[in-house]
């Protein structure tokens, strides 16, 4: 006898298997996104930091960097001492580079504090900015600022590791 086609058990079973390959391969790739999510954030804020760096030595003038911290995300922003006093003065003399501050996040969790980049591209008060992986492991999590250097890194536990 030549009968063609599939039987309905032959369909379910490949449509079962079908079923099973794209929950594997979606729950696979929602933890990739994440942590390329969390080292885009990394790189877009240590290209920032380094933007300010290079505006206080271009201006001749101090750039802070403020990091605010939030209940499910933080914030950014880069300040221009426009009026030269060498203090943060939000809305009296000193200039925003953005017209609205950057989300960082709800992965953001250390960090907040207000970065100060010299005249000289010295930052004056040191840290490290912390993105929180979970299960993710990006290659870059974390944000080490020295005096004289801004790194990205991946976070061991203890220390930002630069890479």
């Amino acid at each position: 006898m030549d009968n063609r086609g599939f039987t309905l058990i032959e369909l379910l079973i490949v449509v079962v298997i079908i079923g099973i390959l794209a929950l594997l391969l979606g729950t696979s790739f929602q933890g990739t996104t994440a942590g390329y999510r969390i080292e885009d954030e990394v790189k877009e804020l240590h290209a920032d930091l380094m933007t300010a760096r290079s505006r206080a030595l271009n201006l001749q003038r101090v750039q802070f960097v403020q990091v605010n911290a939030g209940i499910n995300a933080g914030n950014y922003q880069i300040y221009d001492d426009t009026n030269q006093n060498g203090a943060l003065n939000i809305g009296a003399g000193d200039t925003a580079l953005f017209s609205s501050a950057k989300t960082l996040s709800d992965n953001f969790i250390a960090g907040a504090v207000t970065y100060v980049m010299n005249t000289r591209g010295l930052v004056t008060n040191t840290g490290t900015i912390l993105f929180d992986k979970d299960t993710f492991t990006p290659d870059y999590d974390c944000i080490l600022l020295s005096q004289t250097r801004i790194n990205m890194g991946q976070w061991n536990g203890t220390l930002c590791v630069i890479k």
